[in-house]
Formats: structure tokens, sequence, C-alpha cells
């Protein structure tokens, strides 16, 4: 909103196991009257239009994803690190205010799967990278995907090094629960 596009807030529910119901919180922006999906989760490159008629997608290897339409809602495909097949999350059509949007996002937690371990996901040129249940992933532009188990330093090293982070930051990172 502030670099002038309507965009509004949204509710989502990753269709992984049984969902208890909107567990998801995403934008959708409007342009020349279509929405487009914006996410800050999947980190797709450019936006993924939702149309009500069709089904639109974005190829690429490493972070494409696609979009169907459902009832009034829209069934998203994507990739996250933790389950590198994919999966599909449901976008409701419904707005979402402030007040529930902040309110559903604190009542995950205690249940997100992403609080259970470091879980660091970016794109780079052509990659999605990045760290989940103690391991690097990589998501090449080629579709194929590496997966390496790292001890704590080399985590560390691999996130101040490869992706950035700051070693004073990374000084205070506690290692995951490896019964988890």
């Amino acid at each position: 909103v502030s670099l002038g596009f309507n965009a509004k807030r949204r509710r989502g529910t990753m269709l992984i196991g049984q969902p208890a119901g909107p567990d998801h919180g995403s934008v959708t922006v409007e342009l020349e009257g279509a929405h487009y999906l914006v996410d800050a989760s999947m980190l797709h490159v450019e936006p993924l239009e939702l149309s009500p008629e069709k089904k639109c997608e974005i190829n690429h290897g490493a972070w494409g994803l696609s979009s169907l339409p459902e009832k009034d809602d829209w069934l998203i495909w994507w990739r996250p690190l933790h389950l590198p097949k994919g999966c599909f999350c449901r976008i409701e059509n419904d707005y979402v205010g402030r007040e529930e949007w902040c309110t559903r996002n604190y009542l995950t937690r205690t249940v997100s799967p992403f609080n259970d371990s470091l879980y660091v996901r970016t794109v780079t040129e052509n990659d999605v990278v990045g760290v989940e249940h103690g391991a690097r992933l990589i998501f090449h532009g080629d579709g194929s995907v590496v997966r390496d188990i790292l001890t704590h330093r080399q985590m560390l090293d691999y996130l101040a090094e490869e992706i950035g982070y700051s070693t004073q930051l990374l000084a205070h990172l506690p290692e995951d629960d490896k019964e988890v």
C-alpha cells in the first residue's frame, strides 16, 4: 500500500496433513483489474496471477509455482524447503483485516513447523537456498534438489558466508533440538 498498490491481506491454509483451519497469511495486489499473489514465505520472484477462470503458473525449476481456481478461492502449488516435492496452499478470496491477521499470526506460534528448528529460505539469481531441520537445501533452476546435513558449526558458517547473516547475530543462535 505504501508503494501505491491496492494490496490486501488474505487467509491461507497449508494443505499438509489434517489442517485445523487457516494457518497461513499472504498478500495479493490488484493491478489493472487482475489479482496477483506476492507471498513473502513462498518467495517466488515474480507475482503469480490469481485468475478466477484458469490455471496460472510461473515456470521455474527452483521457485516456480501455480494457482488453480477452486470455488471462490485458489489452490497454490509451491515447494517449501521441508517438502521439496511440493504441497498445496489454499488462498481464500476474502480479505482479512489487520486485527484478524495479527491474531492468527500469534496463534501459529505454538503449532508452526517453522518453530521447531531454524528455517531460512532465500532466492539467489537462479536458485532457492536455505536451511531447515539441520540441513542445507538448494533447489536449482533446473529442478534438481541438493540436501546436505550440516553440523551446527557448518550451518553457522554457511549462513554467514553464503547467505550473509551477521556473525554477531549467529553467535546467539542455539542448536536445533534434534529430538523434533
